[in-house]
């Protein structure tokens, strides 16, 4: 179980959420609501244990996230809202620095046949910068496909600039993540279809 136990955040003067509990268990997805500036990529990230709240404690497995690490980190796929990728390298050679950070070991084979399901098999060489916003996102979301086997996924607007058919994958292969028993946190602004109803936590 991923808990979120009486959490309190400011930004500046400002309250971005008080003492916010919630749970999430094997199999769920939680969608998460709230105008800009909310504090919706605030909450995510400290999910993810990259930010600390103000008040309150993040627990997996009913212990604190801080206390477990590197232990928890290596369970966590994070998308975020920008793409996070090098400009002047390509497609295959940001995957490869990326995943190695994450402490995932993939040979090129595989690297390539994700970027073939994201449709930019024909892009191997060209450098990110000089791709569409769109494959950009492809691109990111390759190495989702990749780490795919981490439990606890959490994405910040992972449909943004994303076409038709990429939507529908995506939203097939986050379908298919919760049936298997995974746990999806995530943010959109879009309507998508899911084969599993989502927890809604709206911030205000």
């Amino acid at each position: 179980m991923l808990e979120l136990k009486s959490v309190t955040t400011t930004r500046g003067y400002k309250k971005l959420f008080e003492d916010l509990n919630f749970s999430l268990e094997e199999g769920e997805a939680l969608l998460v609501n709230g105008v800009n500036g909310s504090g919706k990529t605030t909450l995510l990230r400290i999910l993810c244990g990259f930010s600390r709240p103000d008040a309150g404690e993040v627990h997996w497995a009913n212990k604190d996230i801080r206390a477990l690490g590197h232990d928890y980190s290596r369970l966590v796929n994070y998308l975020g809202h920008f793409d996070a990728l090098k400009g002047n390298l390509t497609a295959e050679e940001n995957l490869i620095a990326s995943l190695s950070v994450m402490g995932i070991d993939s040979d090129v084979a595989t690297i390539r046949e994700a970027l073939r399901k994201q449709d930019l098999h024909s892009k191997l060489s060209v450098p990110v910068s000089r791709l569409s916003a769109g494959q950009r996102k492809r691109v990111a979301l390759a190495r989702l496909r990749i780490s795919r086997e981490r439990p606890i996924w959490i994405l910040d607007e992972p449909f943004v600039s994303l076409d038709k058919s990429s939507t529908e994958l995506l939203s097939a292969a986050l379908s298919e993540h919760v049936s298997n028993g995974g746990f999806l946190i995530y943010t959109t602004h879009q309507e998508i279809g899911l084969d599993v109803r989502p927890k809604i936590l709206t911030i205000n």
